[in-house]
């Protein structure tokens, strides 16, 4: 499995995509760089495209991505503009 940020910078939503179809649920957390979880999302399995509203996230910065996904997690760097 691959987890691929389709919009990095992001602004108002992350697009995110995986290489394999997902069997089970997934679930996104975005971090700031201080640890702290800034925003939780959970997916239904069956699809290859995730969105994120990402509204809420205000500041300007780096984050970083936690994606459970089929018993395995996968991590990405953000960039919010």
């Amino acid at each position: 499995q691959r987890l691929i940020v389709l919009t990095n910078p992001f602004s108002s939503q992350l697009n995110l995509r995986f290489a394999n179809v997902p069997a089970n649920n997934v679930k996104f957390e975005i971090f700031d760089m201080s640890g702290r979880l800034i925003k939780s999302q959970n997916g239904i399995g069956g699809s290859t495209n995730y969105t994120i509203n990402t509204s809420s996230i205000v500041s300007k910065g780096v984050y970083r991505l936690r994606a459970y996904i089929d018993g395995f997690v996968y991590y990405a760097t953000l960039l919010k503009q």
